[in-house]
């Protein structure tokens, strides 16, 4: 292998010194590499998303815990058609929508934010009305 020889006036170009910036910009600072970094736990997309379900889920509940009463029950002891609708589909809805809108956030971008809500919300209605579906079969 051939040395390298670097003469003054090399040594004295600008651009030596923006060369020099960008490989130390592109080093490894301290020899660590990302994934060696450890995060705070309330930063893991599973506790948030948790969070999120779980607020979605009280939210649910206490809308419809003051409509949930022996009167909506058929005589075979199950929901009525319509109320299964109104009691699985706002859970599911609320679910996918606290997910989504929990992604968005998460993301910094409020209109990202408002689209995975609202596909989150869809999604969730949509899932209630075909599991509602096949549990009639």
């Amino acid at each position: 292998m051939a040395d390298i020889k670097i003469t003054r006036s090399e040594l004295a170009d600008p651009a030596i010194d923006e060369v020099i910036n960008l490989e130390k910009s592109l080093a490894r600072s301290g020899g660590a590499f990302v994934e060696d970094i450890p995060t705070p736990f309330y930063l893991n997309p599973i506790f948030y998303y948790s969070l999120a379900a779980l607020a979605a889920g009280l939210i649910a509940w206490a809308c419809q815990e003051p409509l949930m009463n022996e009167a909506d029950r058929r005589e075979e002891n199950e929901i009525a058609f319509i109320s299964n609708y109104m009691y699985f589909g706002i859970v599911a809805g609320l679910l996918g929508l606290a997910v989504g809108l929990a992604h968005g956030i998460a993301n910094r971008n409020l209109k990202k934010a408002l689209y995975c809500a609202a596909v989150g919300l869809g999604v969730g209605l949509g899932a209630s009305v075909i599991s509602m579906e096949a549990l009639k079969t």
